[in-house]
């Protein structure tokens, strides 16, 4: 941070830490380099990042310096991709929206322009709602339906 900026960082032994430098600029871009570290990122939230590397499966994107995030291959385009390659190249700046992050902290993205196009966009954009992709209703009272008690009529044989 202090060779982009410019600036000097102290961090003392309480975890505090100070910056100081002769522009403003840097000041407040090494401010913001430094929280950015620490952030929260949340779903919904639109960055624009830089292809940071491009793997069989989709792409790596940095959406601020030591943040990265992946793009799956399958949410590029409303087409099947055989490669990345097709679309992207490493150094590439693409606007993203996030959309989750998982338990490891991976995040997802999805190009902003392809958002609402290409599929498997749950809520956790992991795929989808649980109980609706396994066929189910939780309300349905298990494999068979509700139970009820009674005569044979209630279970769909008729009368005998």
């Amino acid at each position: 941070i202090s060779e982009q900026t410019g600036a000097e960082i102290f961090v003392e032994d309480d975890g505090s830490v100070s910056v100081s430098s002769f522009n403003r600029a840097s000041n407040e871009k090494a401010i913001a380099l430094i929280n950015n570290i620490f952030r929260e990122i949340r779903e919904g939230e639109i960055f624009e990042g830089v292809i940071s590397r491009i793997v069989d499966f989709g792409a790596f994107v940095e959406i601020f310096p030591g943040k990265e995030g992946l793009v799956h291959i399958s949410k590029m385009s409303e087409k099947r991709l055989r490669s990345v390659d097709e679309l992207y190249k490493e150094g590439d700046a693409l606007e993203v929206v996030v959309l989750g992050v998982d338990r490891q902290g991976r995040i997802d993205l999805v190009p902003k322009d392809m958002v609402g196009k290409v599929g498997g966009q749950g809520s956790n954009g992991r795929g989808g709602d649980r109980d609706r992709d396994r066929g189910g209703d939780r309300d349905r009272g298990g494999r068979g339906g509700p139970r009820r008690g009674g005569n044979d009529r209630d279970r769909g044989r008729g009368r005998r």
